[in-house]
């Protein structure tokens, strides 16, 4: 099964194209928040380079937050599309989940994904390798980092939260964000799942931006009559 992995989390855009399993492409952009100047086109890259077209696609994987409000929202938004436009299952990856696989456990079995919150906390959750995958065993919370660190030292921390805080001990590559190629791998793992329609999917937000809160609270208070 052809499976493409879109990853839109971060600052950065990244596609890959997994085949039963094994990586064939990738594609990455290194421009900050271009996501929706640069996602059709890297896709479109990827195909012709690997003699594909977008029907060969059989299945597609898009990571939808934690992250970046509007940069998740552009990656959802073109995975839809795709999927209504050739009738393609989409399966959504928690990208904290996805970034538990850039742990290596043989260097640690408790992966914490930290993503940057702001405000001095991090997106994030607790992951144990049980041999074969890495199995989340808290909720997925908003956290202050040397919350984690200290519940946590022996753990491998890793994403924009654990490079921020510098939170140790840590990976060597440090990732921002999870490879687009595991997005695709853990879509695959997911496809028994029941299928959610394109139209139901929604970014997994722990919380929303502040400006997008405002926004809100004006519209409520103008629909309300104003004063309160």
């Amino acid at each position: 099964m052809l499976v493409l992995g879109i990853e839109t989390s971060g600052p950065y855009t990244d596609v890959a194209l997994v085949r039963d399993g094994e990586v064939i492409g990738n594609c990455f952009s290194g421009r900050r928040f271009a996501h929706s100047e640069t996602l059709n086109l890297m896709v479109e890259r990827l195909l012709n380079t690997n003699l594909l077209d977008f029907k060969d696609i059989e299945l597609i994987g898009v990571s939808i937050g934690p992250g970046f409000f509007t940069a998740l929202r552009v990656g959802l938004s073109f995975a839809k599309a795709l999927a209504f436009t050739l009738g393609t299952r989409i399966i959504p990856v928690n990208t904290l989940d996805a970034l538990a696989y850039e742990v290596d456990p043989q260097i640690s079995t408790t992966a914490v994904p930290a993503i940057d919150a702001q405000k001095g906390e991090v997106y994030s959750a607790v992951f144990q390798w049980d041999g074969n995958f890495w199995v989340r065993v808290t909720s997925y919370a908003i956290v202050k980092p040397e919350v984690l660190a200290a519940e946590w030292p022996d753990a491998v921390f890793v994403g924009s939260g654990a490079i921020r805080h510098r939170l140790s001990p840590r990976p060597s590559h440090d990732p921002l964000s999870p490879r687009a190629s595991i997005i695709a791998r853990l879509a695959l793992q997911k496809i028994n799942e029941p299928e959610i329609h394109p139209s139901q999917l929604e970014p997994f937000y722990l919380r929303l931006p502040d400006a997008v809160v405002n926004k809100m609270l004006r519209e409520r208070k103008g629909t309300f009559g104003g004063n309160s």
